[in-house]
């Protein structure tokens, strides 16, 4: 749930294909003064509004996510976001976010409603007074929901809350009781920190490191040890075996807290330049995906849901840190990240984990792909790895919030699509006997002048070529820039987000001298 209502994101959702907790399709809805389709939104989004991250409604379309070209066309005017919350509001007691668009998708009006819950509070919102549709007779009502009444989604239906659903409920308000407890935690820390330099010793100040602490914490406390030197490194790394024990996942953890402090500490071996940490992180990272996905005769007795989930997990990480070497150029720190093959059988192994985990993931149905492979768009890697780092600011302290608009200007998803277009060109080098399956494009469901500035970056600078590339020539770079090109445009129509590269004529004539 990354709150984008742009272009991209209404092709994302349509391709879903399926309404599911976070997503619901209509095909129409006529929000006129008097309207029952007043009612049912106001349900639909007190609702969503309950979901630790909230959800989407896609007006304009079937339950399979086709357009509803046979129902009545929608009128832009009724969804004004401010429009939109006024009357939902008018039913509920509760702040509620809601942010609206409309689009034209193939001739065809859509609209796309973003449901946020909001965090100052991190409570549920209640249904503020009763709600009704009339009856046939026009005097009575059948009651849609009540006042006082606290509603959820269970799979794609709004329902009541249970006893059972309370504690998914409440993941916004101990979230903040984290926050607060984190800031309270973060400051100590800093006037400690602050005392000792203060008194003017020359030793260096290191900081114990713990598993326990959050991320806030733990990114003060490993800037803190970077900056002390030999020592402070040496309680880095030793603070990394203790995290690979408890990143495992179990049938009672997910293990994900330690990936993302496994995620922190390469962001901060690559700013930091301390290329052994880095490495170290890395190798940690991948060997917990070929031990826990039990790849090379490893055998990890794991539920099969809980390992694909992990895998998938383990590769957003991957690809943050890719996004954060493409924002801060350290292009030296993408060939170790990407180059890890896994081997499957003794005939065949991917040459990546970036590719074997989207294929992984989407076989599995995390992904909704089909059977190549290929993400659906409600499940492209980019947006998944976009969200994730949304809701945690300290895995891009590069790129605070303010940086981060809804739309068309975006550094998270512009250097997520960089990386994705990095990743694809490198593998796209290597000898193969896969063409065209070794990689796939996932920023062909975006604009392509997201991923362009790259391809511009790779043909000015022969030395981040060489960086990238090793000893691999331009004849080959090139004919992988057209073959990557060429796969994500045809990928894009098949989303239907007609995705075009425009090469400029640098790039052009790059690629053209190759084929000569």
């Amino acid at each position: 749930m990354d709150g984008r209502t742009d272009y991209e994101k209404v092709v994302e959702l349509l391709q879903n294909g399926t309404e599911d907790r976070e997503l619901d399709y209509k095909s129409y809805l006529d929000l006129s003064k008097g309207s029952k389709h007043s009612v049912e939104l106001a349900k639909d989004c007190a609702a969503m509004a309950n979901l630790p991250r909230g959800g989407y409604i896609v007006v304009g379309a079937k339950d399979n996510g086709d357009l509803a070209t046979d129902a009545d066309p929608i009128t832009r005017e009724q969804f004004d976001s401010a429009t939109l919350t006024q009357k939902v509001r008018d039913y509920i007691d509760g702040p509620i976010h809601i942010t609206s668009a409309v689009h034209e998708v193939s001739g065809w009006l859509v609209a796309v409603i973003h449901i946020r819950p909001d965090d100052t509070a991190g409570l549920p919102v209640v249904m503020g007074k009763h709600g009704g549709l009339p009856q046939r007779d026009g005097q009575n009502r059948n009651p849609v929901f009540y006042e006082g009444q606290i509603l959820t989604r269970q799979g794609s239906m709004n329902t009541p809350m249970s006893y059972s659903q309370w504690d998914d409920a409440l993941v916004r308000y101990r979230e903040r009781i984290t926050r607060e407890a984190s800031a309270y935690t973060n400051g100590l820390l800093h006037q400690i920190l602050d005392a000792v330099r203060d008194q003017g010793s020359d030793r260096p100040v290191t900081v114990p490191l713990q598993p326990e602490m959050d991320l806030a914490t733990l990114s003060t406390a490993v800037g803190q040890n970077f900056e002390a030197g030999a020592a402070g490194v040496t309680c880095i790394r030793r603070f990394l075996t203790v995290v690979q024990k408890s990143a495992r996942p179990t049938p009672s953890s997910s293990g994900e807290k330690a990936l993302d402090q496994l995620c922190l500490i390469a962001l901060s071996a690559a700013d930091f330049r301390h290329d052994e940490v880095y490495e170290q992180a890395i190798g940690i990272l991948a060997s917990l995906y070929t031990n826990v996905g039990g790849f090379g005769g490893r055998d990890a007795y794991l539920p099969p849901d809980i390992k694909n989930r992990y895998l998938l997990a383990v590769l957003v990480r991957v690809f943050i840190i890719g996004s954060h070497m493409v924002r801060e150029s350290h292009w030296e720190w993408i060939p170790s990240l990407v180059r890890r093959p896994i081997l499957l059988e003794p005939s065949y192994t991917y040459l990546t984990w970036l590719r074997h985990g989207q294929v992984q993931a989407s076989r599995n149905g995390l992904m909704r792909a089909d059977d190549h492979g290929r993400p659906g768009t409600g499940g492209n890697m980019l947006a998944l790895c976009r969200s994730h780092m949304l809701d945690r600011p300290e895995l891009r302290t590069d790129c605070p919030d303010a940086s981060i608009e809804v739309g068309r200007t975006d550094e998270l998803l512009d250097s997520l699509c960089q990386f994705d277009m990095l990743w694809c060109l490198i593998i796209a080098t290597q000898p193969s006997d896969q063409i065209g399956y070794e990689y796939y494009a996932s920023f062909a469901g975006f604009f392509g002048d997201r991923a362009e500035p790259i391809l511009d970056e790779l043909v000015r600078s022969e030395p981040m070529r060489r960086t990238l590339f090793a000893d691999t020539d331009d004849r080959t770079i090139a004919a992988a820039m057209k073959q990557v090109v060429e796969h994500a445009t045809r990928e894009s129509q098949v989303m239907g987000v007609h995705t075009e590269i425009r090469l400029s004529p640098r790039v052009a004539q790059f690629i053209a001298e190759a084929d000569n």
